[in-house]
């Protein structure tokens, strides 16, 4: 571009010599003055192409960048997410796929070590200090088990439920206040089995999962034969 600047200043220093004798009914002057507006015109429009052209590019420079910015936001984020979910998918193998990994048979274990894995994988999901597990009968609202692990504010709480509360919502993910409620997805042998937990995000991600532990939960609890009588068991 700097060569046509360059030929219009020269053409511009020869101009008196091109309008020595005039042409036609201009004077010399007046072609001098005529030929030096026309090379300043075509100078400023070249200007003003350059200056187009640049902010053209200075503006698809910046949309570029703002697009980078965006696929970098959105791959942290999916990166992030990536993360979460196979933490998340961990936590369920190692604590519920592999459950029990011990040599005592599970009909010789204890209630709650039989359903401390599933309720540590919630508390660790949920993020959550306590965690109530209730196997329900669908037709009276008995509370066949409960069991409790972790503490905190709402422990006392979560234990007040009755079966027939929880029937009642007839939902299988709601929430009360500051605290969540997920239902087994299934009914087995007349037993329904609800997750109830402190809420400490304002919005629960992967509700599935919550509903794939309270099923395993309701697994075990068929696999063992059922309850044959109400029981409270709490773990801090």
């Amino acid at each position: 571009m700097y060569w046509a600047y360059l030929l219009l200043f020269i053409a511009m220093i020869v101009t008196p010599e091109l309008t020595r004798d005039g042409v036609l009914f201009f004077s010399e002057d007046d072609f001098e003055s005529l030929l030096i507006f026309c090379f300043g015109m075509l100078g400023l429009l070249l200007y003003l192409g350059k200056e187009s052209a640049f902010l053209r590019a200075v503006r698809e420079k910046l949309s570029l960048q703002q697009e980078t910015n965006q696929i970098r936001k959105d791959l942290s984020q999916s990166y992030s997410y990536i993360g979460e979910m196979n933490r998340r998918i961990d936590i369920v193998r190692n604590m519920v796929v592999s459950l029990p990994q011990s040599e005592t048979p599970l009909s010789e274990l204890s209630g709650h070590e039989r359903y401390a894995p599933i309720l540590e994988a919630t508390r660790l999901l949920a993020q959550s200090e306590c965690v109530t597990l209730f196997f329900v009968s669908v037709q009276n609202g008995e509370i066949l088990d409960r069991y409790v692990v972790g503490d905190g504010e709402h422990r006392e709480v979560m234990q007040l439920f009755d079966g027939k509360h929880l029937l009642d919502a007839k939902k299988y993910l709601w929430e009360e206040g500051r605290l969540s409620f997920v239902r087994s997805p299934e009914e087995a042998d007349g037993v329904a089995v609800f997750l109830v937990f402190h809420k400490v995000k304002n919005q629960l991600e992967e509700t599935g999962i919550f509903q794939i532990l309270a099923a395993q939960a309701l697994f075990i609890h068929v696999l063992n034969g059922g309850s044959k009588s109400q029981s409270d068991t709490s773990n801090s």
